[in-house]
């Protein structure tokens, strides 16, 4: 072992005439604060090829994201690239494709929307990153930029905004009309339709995204610390 090395990571400890060292153990506490940031996560992005996000899939065709700053849509079988639309920055979103159009969000802060052909239909600046995955239910339009959840018409107009205390990276999931979203300010919230908090749960750690019992009667995390009701 390289004691001499990492000494500071260890510490003397005797049983009977053996000598050995053990790694001293973090407290919960430490390691949660530890933990990385949205900011820390997401906000310098360098560009570059990588793929971040999953794909989307519709009729035969995948459409993914890019780190190069663009969205691509391919041909499923072949690989042939159909088309690209150039963002302003590097994309990390999952994009959607929902009602004949494909939605997906840039840090360059704005959220697009193109129609099948990759054509630009509108586009809306948001006021922060956008790494959070969009979801459609029927003519209407979630998506989170920052800390600042959103839902959009179809037109790309805000019909109401919901604001956490942290960045969001999750994919918004809809049960019994009750939108659910979570936050690295370490809360899972259930919203109704109209933006409206029915109630929030403290998870005790940064949460990517909630945790559904598939027979819609529970919502959990990894870690369980308290409930409020509004």
């Amino acid at each position: 072992m390289d004691y001499d090395s990492k000494k500071e990571d260890y510490k003397n400890d005797t049983e009977g005439e053996k000598k050995y060292y053990v790694v001293e153990s973090k407290k919960p506490e430490e390691i949660i604060a530890a933990a990385p940031t949205f900011e820390g996560l997401f906000q310098n992005i360098p560009k570059g090829g990588s793929i971040a996000a999953m794909p989307g899939f519709h009729d035969g065709v995948v459409y993914f994201s890019s780190l190069d700053t663009h969205v691509y849509a391919l041909d499923a079988e072949t690989g042939e690239m159909i088309w690209k639309f150039k963002t302003g920055a590097p994309a990390m979103t999952a994009p959607l494709v929902h009602n004949k159009r494909v939605y997906f969000g840039s840090h360059d802060e704005h959220f697009y929307c193109l129609d099948l052909t990759g054509k630009l239909i509108w586009k809306k600046h948001l006021g922060d990153i956008i790494v959070s995955y969009p979801t459609g239910v029927v003519d209407k339009i979630f998506i989170a930029a920052g800390k600042t959840f959103f839902c959009l018409s179809e037109q790309g107009e805000e019909l109401w905004k919901f604001v956490t205390g942290n960045g969001i990276f999750t994919s918004p999931t809809l049960v019994n009309e009750t939108i659910f979203i979570s936050s690295f300010d370490k809360h899972i919230y259930a919203l109704d339709m109209n933006g409206k908090l029915k109630w929030k749960f403290g998870a005790g750690h940064n949460v990517s995204t909630p945790l559904i019992f598939s027979d819609n009667k529970a919502l959990f995390t990894l870690k369980k610390r308290e409930h409020h009701k509004t």
